[in-house]
């Protein structure tokens, strides 16, 4: 058999289809040939996007890429700046990146193993990242006034640098939060040694919080001794010398009757009547306080011969209304026509009608008419004195 001839011929396809090609020799007899599918290159493309634009130093942010046309087994080299990415790259189209730097630009090239393509290599679309810095807020708290007085109203300001432009206050009292979110408190309840501190957060992601404490100054109000009472006769006079606590710069009596000097702590009083002054101090903390002190006139021993108990207000009580300086009634009896007690009173102060008797009998009013009344009265130099007389009790 001889053998068949080699044939040979070219052809280059114009447009996208199926081939194939059949051979006829002279007896008129053909064959066809495998059919070839010719298609159209395609293009590769790549789009990348991020988990976040905006970004702290130490933050790492996720990359992807999106590709069409990219083959079977594609190829990604991620970009920064142009400059490919250490160990950044292969064959993952999702990668996590950091220490990136502000400005920076990400971009990734594909490389596709499409056997027919336009070209094998694509750019991606460039993400510029904006890196913020990291600035702590410097917080300095200021107390004004700096040291106060018990109740006093003391307000602490924040003095803040880097606070960025919405910066977030804590306030705290013994690390209890107090106030709210202003860069101002003001407290009137704080004790000496409270601790006072703010926690300043800046409005930048980036930037931890800032703080800063400072300590309460309350300093003690002076204490005048409660109580204090003077007794004179009438015509008389006394030195007041009252009982006082703490570092005093200034005196204020009121009224200022009778009194030699009002503004000092230890005047002489010569009233003429019984009068409570009222004392106020400062002390050189600008810390005040106010008392009372009464004094008392004394007069002669005096007891009432009759009274009208009839609630008017005017002579309702029968007491001693007057003794000699330091005396004292140690007994104050009434007793009704047949003898009987029905009132006592022990250790009054003579002129004080909280010793005397109202006019009634175990809550009862009694009947108009004469009792008796049996006193015993301590002088001062320790004498007793006893006084027996008939009184009136007028309705």
């Amino acid at each position: 058999m001889a053998p068949l001839p080699t044939l040979s011929t070219t052809y280059t396809p114009t447009a996208v289809g199926t081939y194939y090609a059949t051979i006829t020799n002279t007896n008129a007899c053909s064959v066809s040939t495998n059919q070839i599918i010719v298609t159209a290159p395609v293009t590769p493309s790549i789009s990348i996007s991020t988990s976040s634009t905006i970004l702290c130093p130490s933050d790492i942010i996720q990359l992807s890429a999106n590709i069409q046309n990219g083959g079977d087994n594609p190829g990604y080299q991620w970009m920064d700046n142009g400059t490919p990415l250490a160990n950044v790259g292969g064959s993952n189209p999702s990668v996590p990146v950091s220490t990136l730097a502000n400005g920076d630009i990400i971009t990734c090239q594909l490389t596709s193993n499409n056997t027919c393509v336009t070209s094998s290599t694509a750019l991606s679309n460039a993400i510029t990242l904006t890196v913020k810095s990291a600035v702590s807020p410097s917080v300095n708290i200021v107390a004004t006034p700096s040291a106060s007085c018990p109740e006093q109203p003391v307000t602490f300001t924040v003095q803040l640098t880097n606070g960025g432009t919405t910066p977030a206050y804590q306030w705290k009292v013994d690390g209890v939060a107090v106030g709210s979110d202003t860069p101002a408190y003001t407290s009137s309840t704080l004790s000496n040694g409270d601790m006072i501190a703010c926690f300043v957060t800046n409005d930048q992601d980036c930037s931890p919080a800032g703080s800063d404490s400072i300590i309460a100054v309350v300093n003690p109000d002076p204490v005048i001794t409660a109580g204090q009472a003077y007794s004179i006769v009438y015509g008389g006079s006394v030195q007041l010398d009252p009982g006082i606590t703490g570092n005093i710069v200034q005196y204020t009596w009121t009224p200022s009757t009778g009194l030699s000097d009002s503004a000092i702590r230890d005047p002489v009083a010569s009233p003429t009547a019984t009068i409570e002054y009222t004392l106020t101090v400062v002390d050189d903390n600008g810390c005040t306080a106010s008392g009372q002190v009464s004094v008392r006139i004394l007069s002669a021993l005096a007891i009432p011969n009759a009274f009208t108990p009839n609630g008017d207000g005017k002579n309702d009580i029968f007491y001693v209304l007057g003794g000699p300086p330091g005396s004292i009634v140690k007994d104050l009896s009434i007793y009704n026509r047949w003898g009987q007690r029905i009132f006592l009173a022990t250790d009054a102060t003579p002129g004080d009608p909280r010793g005397g008797w109202d006019g009634r009998i175990n809550g009862t009013y009694a009947m108009p008419g004469t009792y008796i009344y049996l006193i015993d009265i301590r002088l001062a130099n320790g004498k007793l004195e006893t006084y027996r007389g008939a009184l009136e009790l007028i309705r």
